[in-house]
C-alpha cells in the first residue's frame, strides 16, 4: 500500500494579514515619500491630454482649439478620519506663505471654535474663518450666484480656493445629494478656447514644447491684461484638484465640480446624530452653493 496515499492533504496557507486602520494610514503617508511633486507645466500638459481625450470621445477630436493652463505646485497629504477640509486648508498653506502648517494644529483651533468633534467641516463659513485665524490670509465665503464665471475669475487672479464637493470612487465630483461631501483644494485651470484668441495667448504666454497651441502662465501677473478676454472666451474649463484621500491631482471639469456642489443637500444617513457638528440650516446652508476664497494679506 502507498503510504502517500493514505496522509491527510497538507493545511491550506495562512490567510494573508489584514493591515489595520492605522496601519493603512501609516502605508498611505509613507508612499507620499517617493511621491514627485506634480510642476504646473507637468500639469497643464496632463490636462491638456485628459482634454483632447474628452474630445476624442465626443467625436471632436479633429476639433482645432487652444489651450492655457495656469497652477501651483501642491504637496500631497493623506488624511486621517474625516479631516479634509483640514487637509485641503495644510495643502494650502505654503502658497499662501505659511509653512508648517498641519492638519493636526487646524484641528486643534477648530475644537477650541467648536467648530468640529472629529476633523468634519460642515461650513463654509468655519473653514473661512478658520483660514483666517490659522493662515492670517484674506479668506471669504464665494456665493456660486454666477457660477463658473465666479470660479475662473478668482484663479484667474491667484486666488487659492477650496471647494465642498461629493467625491466619489475615483475621487472625482459626482451627485450623491451630499452623502459623499468632501473638500478639495484647486490649485489652477486649464481653459479652451477657439482658435481666434491664439494672438492673445501667443503674446501674454509662454507656448509648450510638446503640444500644439497648449500655453502656460508662468507668472499671474500676466493674466490681468487679458483676464476678461479669457472669461468671455472660455468654451471649457478643467480644474486641478487635491484632496486628502489620494496623493495624485485631479483633473475635473468645473461644470461636474458646480453641480457636485450645488446637490449638497443633506449629512448621508449612516452618519449619527451628535457624531458632527452641523451648522444651523444644515449642510444645504453650510455647504451648498459656496467656495472659500483664499489669497495673501496685502
Amino acid at each position: 500500500m502507498n503510504m502517500s496515499a493514505m496522509l491527510p492533504p497538507p493545511p491550506p496557507p495562512p490567510p494573508p494579514q489584514i493591515s489595520s486602520v492605522s496601519n493603512l494610514d501609516e502605508l498611505r503617508a509613507n508612499t507620499l515619500d517617493n511621491f514627485e511633486v506634480v510642476t504646473p507645466i507637468e500639469m497643464g500638459k496632463e490636462g491638456y491630454k485628459v482634454y483632447k481625450e474628452f474630445l476624442e470621445r465626443q467625436g471632436r477630436g479633429r476639433e482645432e482649439n487652444c489651450y492655457l493652463s495656469f497652477g501651483y505646485t501642491v504637496t500631497p497629504i493623506i488624511q486621517k478620519g474625516p479631516q479634509c477640509g483640514m487637509v485641503a486648508l495644510a495643502m494650502a498653506a505654503p502658497l499662501l506663505g505659511k509653512q508648517d502648517i498641519s492638519p493636526d494644529k487646524i484641528y486643534s483651533v477648530a475644537q477650541s471654535k467648536n467648530f468640529t468633534k472629529q476633523g468634519e467641516l460642515f461650513s463654509a463659513d468655519y473653514l473661512s474663518r478658520l483660514s483666517h485665524q490659522v493662515l492670517n490670509c484674506h479668506s471669504e465665503v464665494v456665493e456660486m450666484v454666477n457660477g463658473k464665471k465666479t470660479i475662473l475669475q478668482h484663479l484667474l487672479r491667484g486666488s487659492i480656493l477650496l471647494v465642498p464637493y461629493d467625491a466619489d470612487k475615483n475621487h472625482g465630483p459626482c451627485k450623491k445629494r451630499g452623502h459623499k461631501a468632501h473638500w478639495a483644494l484647486l490649485s489652477g485651470f486649464l481653459i479652451m478656447m477657439d482658435m481666434t484668441h491664439l494672438k492673445t495667448l501667443k503674446t501674454h504666454f509662454k507656448a509648450d514644447d510638446t503640444h500644439r497651441h497648449l500655453y502656460h502662465c508662468v507668472d499671474v501677473n500676466s493674466i490681468s491684461p487679458c483676464e476678461t478676454e479669457l472669461i468671455s472666451s472660455a468654451r471649457g474649463i478643467l480644474v486641478y484638484g487635491h484632496q486628502g484621500k489620494s496623493k495624485y491631482t485631479g483633473y475635473w471639469f468645473l461644470n461636474e465640480l458646480l453641480d457636485s456642489n450645488a446637490n449638497l443637500r443633506e449629512v448621508g444617513p449612516e452618519r449619527e446624530p451628535g457624531e458632527y457638528i452641523i451648522p444651523s440650516g444644515g449642510i444645504i446652508s453650510g455647504l451648498c452653493g459656496k467656495i472659500v476664497g483664499l489669497t495673501k494679506s496685502q
